[in-house]
């Protein structure tokens, strides 16, 4: 991104209502703003570098506020989408968060199924996501406080499914950093 779209980018987190088990949630801003643009950009134009450079913004954002955890998480993407762009926006975001938070990143979870939550209203997205959300095979204790990142928050069904999956295996609780969100509502702080 160039010096302007960077200096467009929101200043400061926002603390946004947690969905479904998650403990807290931050989103960088609004869907339909400038960072959604960027979003966006990155995500149709299959552009992994200008999502690092939002992964790293986002860091800069929330690493005084997140609390300690052991492990970031992305939420996974449908497994169609991630090989039509040749990766994972939520990937790369944690990726960079992980770096700049010394915080290791683990593919704890995937997603089976065909996926996707595009174009599914609230009630659809929870009931299929709570079925395609899983811990991988083989994976063995889930680390007690987990950080889920993913590039835009909608309805928050595949965040709560993320956390309650997470939390059924043992972690003690899972907060979730967003790039983006389509419903930017302050839960204060």
């Amino acid at each position: 991104l160039c010096g302007p779209c960077c200096a467009d980018l929101p200043p400061l987190p926002r603390l946004v209502s947690a969905p479904g088990l998650v403990a807290m949630a931050w989103t960088a801003g609004d869907y339909a703003g400038p960072l959604g643009d960027v979003i966006r950009v990155a995500k149709n134009g299959r552009s992994p570098a200008m999502l690092q450079t939002v992964g790293r913004h986002l860091a800069r954002l929330v690493r005084s506020r997140v609390p300690c955890v052991d492990v970031i998480v992305p939420v996974p993407s449908a497994r169609w989408r991630t090989a039509a762009r040749g990766f994972s926006p939520a990937w790369v975001l944690a990726h960079e968060l992980g770096r700049a938070l010394g915080v290791p990143v683990s593919p704890l979870l995937m997603r089976r199924g065909r996926g996707g939550q595009r174009g599914r209203d609230a009630t659809a997205r929870m009931r299929e996501v709570r079925r395609e959300i899983r811990c991988r095979d083989g994976i063995g204790a889930v680390p007690r406080r987990v950080l889920l990142v993913d590039d835009v928050l909608t309805t928050g069904a595949t965040a709560g499914a993320c956390a309650e999956e997470l939390l059924g295996l043992g972690a003690r609780r899972v907060f979730l950093v967003a790039a983006t969100t389509t419903k930017l509502k302050s839960s204060g702080g």
